[in-house]
């Protein structure tokens, strides 16, 4: 199990302060970019690219106990959102269906939808070490090799 030491990651941090920033890693045999790039107006978040991708099918919305059917990227690499529905949407759903359909049809739990977006960096490296054994900060050059090796054995 190897992972960066405290300095290469407080470097990676650093690296992620700007509003240009961008750092690669290779985690498990991932290929990972973290860039930061604009969500709103005003505001900046960390996007995660997967081998030189971001597939939608990352962002699959399942109940707390089904966590098993989320693909693995969506597992290592995506932040997890929890949300519960409203109790206004819950009366509805009770009106329409009744207290026991809805237990049966699980609407009480709450689904967690992975987004390949991070607000916190700190967040994301925590992420990060929890679900992959190996990770090793790399330069850009050595991403972009291993990219085009990957693109090259995938046609």
């Amino acid at each position: 199990m190897s992972q960066p030491s405290k300095q290469e990651w407080d470097d990676f941090k650093q690296a992620l302060s700007g509003r240009w920033g961008h750092k690669h890693l290779l985690c498990d045999g991932y290929l990972v970019a973290v860039n930061i790039e604009m969500c709103k107006k005003r505001s900046l978040h960390y996007a995660i690219y997967v081998n030189g991708k971001m597939r939608g099918e990352w962002v699959t919305c399942v109940n707390e106990d089904e966590l098993d059917q989320l693909p693995e990227e969506s597992r290592r690499f995506c932040m997890h959102n929890k949300k519960g529905r409203s109790t206004k949407e819950i009366k509805q759903y009770e009106r329409l269906f009744g207290k026991r359909e809805c237990k049966k049809r699980g609407l009480y739990k709450k689904m967690i939808i992975p987004l390949p977006y991070w607000k916190s960096i700190n967040s994301l490296i925590a992420h990060f070490k929890k679900h992959n054994e190996s990770i090793s900060i790399i330069t850009y050059d050595e991403y972009q090799e291993k990219i085009d090796h990957l693109t090259k054995v995938s046609t």
